[in-house]
């Protein structure tokens, strides 16, 4: 028991130096703390979380692997090895173990847990009929995961399910416009984090919209991309936005959406966002007119230091809106966040910079995407080296005509 209890104390000293970025320090705490217990879990995790932070995948992922088969009924460790698989492409294998979310309290922030519960016998089973058979898709995670998954929603469709989906408020708007939804339901807006009853909604069957890949066996790297772009922007709402844009721009002048701050409230929200002042090197590109896409309190500190970006967040837009905004541009760069997963959605020429622990959803290396064909993605080379992607993207936009990045997308 002494030697467990030494091992968890120096691999608690490993995490807290992890969060504080002393990533050297962090690595020979969790080291101590293997080679004290090798068959202590929590700090294999520990070991592959630094691991991952130093830019080191693959010793990561047979961390990770190690973590989930000391313990394997901790639906945090299945969890994480779920996304060690899945950003090698381990799709099977992978989507098995994400089902580990749905015992995480953090996964029924839109539904009522008892509600799924009490439906949870008719969740879909792989295989099976759904020709004329109401299936409810519910979201059980952020607003980029249910963009992203909602491209599965026109397969369960073409297998001839009449599909609802229960989403937030805010991404409503937008999933109504997926092909194959029937109808939408999210919390009134007077009560935007109400939980709702799935029992309302009398379905057949219901699923977690991330669980829809294991359900209809897509198990294919091309599986991902064959859904998109899924979501569609309206054309005449298109046509106003460029009108709005030439006004306050320069006719000729390629468009492009910038969006530089992820969600801080969220895991690894300051990791990917980029401060203000490394956005520099953008600014001597010639003859771009850039459009501030960034929301929030970040999307004025962004204005206020680019005062000649033609500024499209100065109002709140529902999302639809903001959808036919960003498509109204010839391009989009964003960090890891919902605006990137909107533009990929909608087919859009996009660049994705990325921080060195990229989600598992960019794979740990490359520059292209399974999950948006169009998109480009520009990595950290060191964590917090904000300069390699931004200038690599300088490269990329510099002199180019919006033809010849639509040719390379």
């Amino acid at each position: 028991m002494e030697r467990i209890a030494a091992a968890g104390a120096v691999g608690y000293a490993a995490k807290a130096l992890l969060d504080r970025g002393r990533l050297g320090e962090a690595l020979e705490c969790a080291l101590i703390a293997r080679d004290i217990a090798p068959d202590h879990a929590r700090c294999t995790a520990t070991h592959a979380a630094v691991l991952d932070a130093l830019g080191r995948p693959d010793e990561a992922d047979a961390a990770w692997e190690r973590a989930a088969s000391l313990k394997p009924d901790d639906c945090w460790h299945r969890f994480n090895r779920a996304a060690s698989r899945l950003r090698r492409g381990l799709w099977r294998e992978g989507w098995t173990d994400y089902e580990s979310r749905l015992d995480e309290d953090t996964c029924h922030l839109l539904v009522e847990p008892s509600s799924f519960a009490a439906l949870r016998h008719r969740r879909l089973v792989a295989g099976m009929g759904l020709q004329g058979r109401h299936v409810l898709v519910f979201g059980e995670q952020g607003y980029g995961d249910q963009v992203m998954f909602a491209r599965f929603i026109p397969t369960l469709a073409r297998r001839g399910a009449e599909v609802t989906a229960a989403v937030h408020g805010a991404v409503a708007p937008l999933i109504r416009r997926v092909p194959g939804v029937r109808a939408v339901l999210s919390p009134p807006p007077e009560q935007p984090r109400a939980r709702l009853d799935l029992r309302a909604a009398a379905p057949d069957l219901i699923e977690p919209i991330g669980s829809l890949p294991l359900k209809l066996e897509l198990f294919a790297t091309a599986d991902l991309s064959a859904g998109c772009p899924h979501l569609r922007a309206d054309s005449a709402a298109v046509a106003h936005w460029r009108d709005w844009l030439v006004a306050r721009g320069r006719a000729a002048a390629p468009r492009v959406g910038l969006v530089h701050q992820a969600e801080r409230r969220h895991a690894g929200g300051d990791l990917r966002s980029i401060p203000l002042d490394a956005l520099d090197v953008l600014k001597p590109l010639a003859g771009i007119d850039w459009v501030n896409l960034q929301h929030g309190a970040p999307g004025r500190s962004l204005q206020q230091a680019w005062p000649d970006l033609i500024d499209a967040t100065a109002e709140d837009r529902p999302m639809d809106a903001y959808a036919d905004l960003m498509a109204a541009c010839d391009a989009v760069v964003s960090v890891d966040t919902l605006a990137a997963h909107i533009a990929g959605g909608l087919g859009l020429p996009l660049f994705v910079l990325l921080p060195l622990e990229a989600d598992w959803k960019w794979r740990p290396a490359g520059d292209g995407s399974d999950w948006y064909p169009t998109a480009r993605l520009l990595r950290q080379p060191r964590r917090g080296d904000w300069k390699a992607p931004l200038e690599a993207l300088a490269a990329r936009l510099g002199g180019r005509q919006i033809h010849r990045w639509e040719a390379e997308c």
